[in-house]
């Protein structure tokens, strides 16, 4: 029975994986925004106290770099 349920849930999961394939292959290029227009951002975290400022600072600076110019700090 096990088996059975799991064959099932995986062709449910490939059938709305091809199902989700089709409807993006339908998407217009032409309505989306330049790039430019928008902001990229990330989830920036700091796991334990091992922060210092200069490394901020350099983070920071290296985000910029890569267009990077919003980060959510965690």
């Amino acid at each position: 029975m096990k088996t059975t349920l799991r064959l099932l849930l995986l062709m449910l999961a490939i059938a709305g994986y091809n199902a989700t394939c089709a409807a993006a292959s339908a998407i217009n290029p032409a309505e989306f925004k330049a790039p430019q227009e928008r902001q990229l951002s990330c989830y920036w975290y700091w796991i334990s106290d091992n922060v210092t400022e200069q490394g901020v600072i350099n983070d920071l600076k290296s985000m910029k770099e890569q267009g990077i110019n919003r980060a959510f700090l965690g």
